[in-house]
């Protein structure tokens, strides 16, 4: 008699936890992906205009243009497609400091063939 009297009681608990516990996983779930859903807006935010100009040794120039979150001009040259070495001269205006994006000129370093022997050597300075 004690039994039939535990069963209901325990029965009711048991679905009372578990609805509650279905309850807490929804919700914690459903915040996870409201708060990606900010993150991906607030990335989307940083992302600064930016105009590459390459200018080559013959006066030549390519511009690549796009939006980067990076704070290194290299590094956003790089991004948005152009291929800065490290000894040309690269320089950006308005200062990339103020966040708004810019300009970024790239003046190519002129390379030099040097044959030693049966050697072809390309050095840029």
């Amino acid at each position: 008699m004690v039994n039939q009297l535990l069963y209901p009681i325990t029965c009711m608990k048991f679905i009372k936890i578990f609805l509650v516990l279905l309850l807490i996983g929804l919700s914690a779930h459903l915040l996870s992906h409201i708060f990606s859903q900010n993150q991906k807006v607030e990335a989307a935010d940083n992302l600064k205009p930016y105009l590459v100009e390459v200018v080559a040794q013959d006066g030549s120039k390519t511009e690549y243009s796009g939006r980067s979150v990076r704070s290194d001009i290299f590094t956003i040259a790089t991004d948005l497609g152009a291929t800065p070495y490290p000894e040309d001269k690269i320089s950006v205006f308005p200062d990339i400091d103020m966040g708004i994006g810019g300009k970024i000129t790239v003046l190519r370093a002129p390379t030099y063939t040097v044959y030693d022997g049966k050697n072809k050597l390309v050095f840029r300075s």
